[in-house]
């Protein structure tokens, strides 16, 4: 089975939002990094030369710079990715806001992956126990696009996934060898019989 995605609503594929959204973590995390990293240097230094209060600042900033350095992390390396499939089933369907009350964010966990989606994608997915092929990022599990499936169908793509690398690598594949046949056969000599091939 290849998949192929709706054209309309909010299962349409949108590359360019998804690269946004890529981007814009990157944006985002990595002067905060560079901020804490600063901070959390400037208080060991305190802290070394003899102001044991530093010590807990330093602990702090550290830690938060490691969590947002790994963010950054993420959405740089997908900077330089391209979007892979995903197949699963819906473990959980939830809302959080991302710092203290602003930012609400809807999140959906599929397998192992957490997409944070918009609203209205949140809306139409299926609630948890059903099935849904996604293209993302493969690291921020920035969204491009979203089908649900059946059970059997969720199934068996996954399981295709799990054994070849995924339906878009099976269609490649299958792709390359059918154009590897047909330049084989352009090659080939084909006799003819008959008054055109005694000729």
């Amino acid at each position: 089975m290849s998949w192929e995605p709706i054209d309309s609503g909010t299962q349409a594929p949108d590359l360019a939002r998804a690269r946004k959204q890529v981007i814009r973590g990157a944006a985002i995390w990595t002067p905060v990094f560079t901020g804490l990293t600063a901070l959390a240097v400037a208080l060991l230094v305190t802290a070394v030369t003899g102001s044991g209060g530093a010590w807990f600042g330093f602990s702090l900033a550290a830690l938060i710079a490691l969590l947002s350095g790994s963010l950054a992390l993420i959405h740089w390396r997908d900077l330089f990715e391209q979007p892979i499939e995903t197949t699963g089933q819906i473990q959980r369907k939830w809302r959080k806001s991302d710092f203290l009350f602003f930012f609400p964010g809807h999140y959906v966990r599929v397998g192992k992956r957490v997409f944070r989606v918009r609203q209205e994608i949140y809306l139409e997915m299926p609630e948890p126990g059903g099935w849904i092929h996604a293209r993302h990022y493969p690291h921020s599990n920035a969204l491009v696009s979203w089908q649900p499936l059946g059970e059997d169908e969720g199934k068996a793509t996954a399981e295709r996934e799990a054994d070849g690398g995924g339906a878009a690598s099976d269609d490649w594949g299958e792709q390359q060898r059918r154009q590897a046949s047909e330049g084989e056969r352009d090659d080939v000599a084909v006799p003819r019989f008959g008054r055109d091939g005694d000729e």
